[in-house]
């Protein structure tokens, strides 16, 4: 329940006048709640906007048979991502590795290569001079990786981020 006794619902604010919402809420707030109800709103559009990060994921049908095969694929997000941030000529100051684990006792789902019941572990690295270079991003990766101590055989799927300086 609402410390003011008219007002309990988004309707109870539409009903009310800009007065009493004043009076209420004080003069800008009563304002602005004022406005919001009727789909008031002044402030400028912003279509602009600067990236922080960029990644790509794989979060169905991951299985691995190999320590090998896991980096491999580690080294493949590190490619698609460098790709991408290529193409929008920008470079990365972090890299952040997410796995999706396979959650200790717990069965295979039942649907055909569904990750299941997992737990979402996430680790980064510094990237000290931003780079947007494939062998440098994997180095970083694989280092995580390997810090993260995580079986090959209970990974469900994987995700690669970067974060990329201010411009």
């Amino acid at each position: 329940k609402s410390q003011w006794p008219l007002i309990e619902t988004v309707y109870d604010l539409q009903a009310a006048s800009l007065i009493e919402l004043q009076n209420m809420f004080g003069k800008n707030k009563g304002k602005k709640l004022y406005q919001n109800v009727r789909g008031i709103d002044t402030s400028p559009l912003e279509t602009e906007h600067e990236r922080k990060s960029l990644g790509t994921q794989v979060s169905w049908g991951v299985r691995f048979l190999s320590e090998k095969q896991t980096i491999e694929f580690v080294n493949g997000l590190c490619e698609e991502v460098v790709g991408r941030m290529k193409v929008l000529e920008i470079k990365a100051k972090r890299v952040t590795l997410k796995v999706k684990r396979h959650k200790n006792g717990y069965s295979e789902s039942v649907k055909f290569m569904n990750p299941g019941e997992i737990d979402m572990i996430s680790k980064s690295s510094p990237v000290f001079t931003p780079t947007d270079d494939t062998k440098t991003l994997s180095a970083h990766a694989e280092k995580v990786y390997k810090e993260m101590g995580i079986p090959f055989e209970d990974i469900r799927g994987m995700a690669l981020q970067v974060d990329l300086p201010p411009s």
